[in-house]
């Protein structure tokens, strides 16, 4: 990890700070046919052998009941984990560990993941995201080669199904209930030749773009409403939020509504009270919660400034209630904080701030109603944390040696 000063300059750059990337190249081609499935491999390699694409998964372990999917970035995988370990209490990668998907095809690294609902696939973006330059640098990714793709693989497998042309590198991937569709924000990188200003509309099943459409300077996540109808993403470098109808994005694009000066995570509220929430990193660092009863023109309804950087958010409970992490610039811990938005006209409360046993920049988050726990990835210091909201308790599972995991995600309750 890094000093204070360090930290600071992430304040005066903004998440704008990524360094320039290609296209993915011609041997993406020539990695569906590779055989990716294992369970013990030196997680601490950045080389392509990192991930022996002729591993096997060792026994034939059955398929987990519930699988957890981390996207380990640099080092070029997917780890498919059984839940039921991590809820036991593992403490390493491995002791959870199924299977895993080699990526190493694919430069830079699979930064964020979707699965699809059968929970046989997964969209992939590969891509170096704001992960570069001073953020990079403070989670020890230096020397990213270029690259970024946009990958539909199967899992069990590793094949890929279809790769997706976009204008720019993707970060954030998004997939309907049938499976059918899915929607990805196109954050490009940090070079002034590859500022990503698009959204993406994906057919899954043809392997086509149907529609790409420009929304703003480099936009970073994306959350569709509980009937798919609404669209709702942000924009690093305006700062602001955007929303959409699914049905026709062009013709309901809304005007932006500036929230801050690097808005990252938007998400629309399905408690029916027509509002919804942005977390703003920078200028200031702080929380947003909008109303949109006319979404083409959002409203601001309140903005709650916090000493630390905030980025990944997540509706829980009756959908009044959100985790959001931020990360503290002087010590560099990562923070989980829950905010009671309360009913329409009150104002939000920070009901619970606790401090987690890892730093980094965690890019999203996973919550298990059932259990209380939260799964966070922390690049920083490479780890992958449980939080129990049951007794406010933390621990962290080791990962790899270098950045990473950078974003996880669960299969819905069987």
């Amino acid at each position: 990890m890094t000093d204070r000063t360090a930290w600071t300059t992430i304040a005066v750059l903004a998440c704008a700070c990524t360094a320039p990337q290609s296209e993915g190249d011609d041997e993406l081609a020539d990695a569906s046919s590779s055989d990716t499935s294992s369970t013990d491999s030196d997680s601490g390699s950045t080389d392509s052998s990192s991930t022996d694409s002729d591993s096997t998964d060792t026994g034939e372990a059955p398929r987990p009941e519930r699988l957890v999917v981390t996207a380990d970035w640099l080092t070029k995988r997917l780890s498919l984990l059984d839940y039921a370990a991590i809820q036991a209490g593992a403490t390493t990668r491995e002791e959870a560990l199924w299977r895993e998907v080699d990526l190493s095809a694919w430069e830079p690294g699979p930064l964020e993941l979707a699965l699809t609902p059968d929970g046989q696939s997964a969209l992939v973006a590969v891509s170096p995201g704001f992960f570069t330059g001073v953020i990079g640098g403070l989670l020890g990714a230096t020397d990213l080669p270029p690259g970024g793709s946009l990958i539909l693989v199967e899992l069990e497998t590793g094949a890929l199904i279809h790769e997706f042309q976009t204008a720019n590198s993707p970060m954030h991937p998004v997939i309907t209930a049938d499976g059918l569709t899915a929607w990805v924000t196109n954050y490009g990188g940090d070079g002034p030749s590859d500022v990503g200003s698009t959204v993406a509309k994906l057919d899954l099943v043809a392997g086509t773009v149907e529609l790409e459409f420009e929304v703003g300077s480099r936009p970073h996540q994306l959350d569709l409403s509980a009937d798919e109808s609404l669209a709702i993403t942000a924009t690093a470098s305006d700062g602001a939020v955007q929303l959409f109808g699914t049905a026709d994005p062009l013709a309901s694009l809304s005007s932006d509504l500036i929230t801050s000066g690097d808005t990252g995570w938007a998400v629309l509220l399905d408690d029916g009270s027509q509002r919804a929430f942005s977390a703003n990193s920078l200028s200031t660092s702080s929380y947003s919660v909008l109303d949109v009863a006319d979404p083409m023109v959002p409203v601001l309804i309140e903005t709650v400034a916090l000493a630390t950087v905030p980025y990944a958010a997540q509706p829980i409970g009756d959908g009044r209630r959100m985790l959001m992490t931020g990360v503290d610039l002087a010590s560099e811990e990562i923070h989980l904080y829950e905010i009671d938005l309360g009913a329409p006209g009150d104002p939000s409360t920070v009901t619970r701030d606790l401090t987690l046993p890892g730093g980094g920049f965690p890019l999203g988050m996973v919550y298990v109603p059932e259990d209380e726990l939260v799964l966070i990835p922390a690049p920083g210091d490479n780890l992958l944390l449980v939080v129990s909201l049951a007794d406010d308790s933390a621990r962290a599972i080791t990962w790899q040696d270098v950045t990473g995991p950078s974003y996880v995600v669960i299969e819905p309750a069987p």
